[in-house]
């Protein structure tokens, strides 16, 4: 049963928008259905997601809210391709859709990104179904990955701020450096070449730097003079003090931006987070149920025990690497102990797991008094194979 105190955080979210990409609803997709049926028959299904770092260590920005450890001073690691792509292939045949080109690194930095987004596409062609790809990106690099943006099914840029100046503190870049202007021409660029509503903004609120109602207010009309399909605001997982009431001016402020451009355009990510850091609910503990619903490669292959742990091996052991293969990393004894071990209270934050369990309780309950997953017919359009 969950906790009473995730009562109010489920309402919430299944009040969200039919266009807002993280919606609880998601996981009663068919895509996800069968593997959350799997995981409440105690088994360990295929991986919805696959998160992948394609360059770890170096990074052409050094961002104060980094939760990598990446900067310009340190090496790159590259993810060699030749090893990346068999491995992807039998994830594929084992039924994995969605793949996501995320951090470490930048992964634009990776000298050869236009070719692994072309080889991913191309096994979906392959096997006949489509493999649907996503880019988590600072955007400075975009024009390396224009001729093959079209196979890609969304791009999220990370912005962070709504003028230079605030952009550069944030992002660890000098002004003359050209950064920023440089993201909003080649989010311009991206918008003409693809869908514009495959393109997406992000601001991680940090505070005290970029968290005033001000800010926020100019950032969602910056992301709506650009026709991206809309702006997401994040509370960052920072390690330095934070002070509530910062918080909730940025709360405020959101809700501001969604009444001047829409809740379909201005989002916040509901996973809980908000709700942690305004102090309305405690990080809930017991296992993390669903975590076997995305896996994470990092660019020396390791695959680590969760999403919130790429970074943290020697606190949670990694699964193994991908020159073990697929099927003996995932559906190993090891994958088993790890996932026994976990406690959520332990977590650094919340992470979109958080709100997966919620929908996986959900389903339990319904299950267990004789009912069913919520229909979700047109209700999340945007995504859905992605967790």
């Amino acid at each position: 049963m969950p906790d009473p105190s995730e009562a109010d955080e489920r309402t919430r979210l299944l009040a969200a928008p039919a266009r807002d990409p993280y919606h609880l609803h998601k996981l009663f997709h068919p895509y996800h259905l069968e593997r959350a049926r799997t995981l409440l028959d105690g088994e360990i299904p295929t991986p919805s997601t696959i998160e992948i770092d394609l360059t770890d260590g170096a990074c052409n920005q050094a961002c104060v809210h980094c939760c990598f450890g990446s900067g310009p001073h340190r090496a790159l690691r590259s993810i060699d391709p030749d090893r990346l792509i068999p491995f992807l292939e039998t994830a594929y045949a084992h039924g994995t859709r969605a793949f996501e080109l995320v951090g470490g690194g930048e992964p634009t930095n990776h000298p050869r990104v236009s070719e692994i987004i072309q080889r991913i596409h191309d096994v979906g062609v392959q096997d006949g179904e489509q493999a649907r790809i996503g880019l988590v990106s600072n955007g400075v690099r975009l024009t390396r990955i224009l001729a093959v943006a079209h196979h890609l099914e969304w791009i999220r840029i990370s912005l962070d701020g709504p003028d230079e100046e605030t952009y550069c503190e944030l992002h660890g870049v000098r002004a003359a450096q050209g950064h920023y202007a440089k993201v909003l021409s080649n989010v311009s660029a991206l918008a003409e070449r693809v869908d514009a509503t495959r393109v997406r903004l992000a601001y991680l609120v940090v505070p005290p730097i970029n968290h005033e109602r001000d800010k926020i207010l100019a950032a969602a009309d910056l992301a709506s003079s650009h026709g991206v399909q809309h702006v997401v605001f994040r509370p960052a997982f920072v390690s330095h003090p934070t002070r509530r009431e910062d918080w909730r001016e940025s709360a405020k402020a959101i809700d501001e931006a969604k009444q001047r451009h829409g809740s379909d355009f201005v989002l916040d990510g509901s996973g809980g987070s908000w709700d942690q850091v305004l102090g309305l609910r405690e990080q809930p503990s017991g296992p993390c149920r669903t975590r076997p619903l995305v896996m994470v490669i990092k660019a020396d292959g390791t695959i680590p025990s969760c999403i919130l742990f790429r970074e943290r091996l020697g606190e949670r052991p990694p699964l193994g690497n991908i020159a073990d293969g697929f099927e003996a990393v995932w559906f190993g004894e090891r994958h088993r102990r790890s996932l026994a071990a976990v406690n959520r209270r332990d977590c650094p934050t919340v992470c979109k797991h958080f709100r997966a369990d919620a929908a996986l309780d959900e389903l339990e309950d319904a299950t267990a008094n004789g009912g069913s997953a919520p229909d979700i017919a047109g209700d999340v359009i945007d995504n859905p194979h992605f967790i």
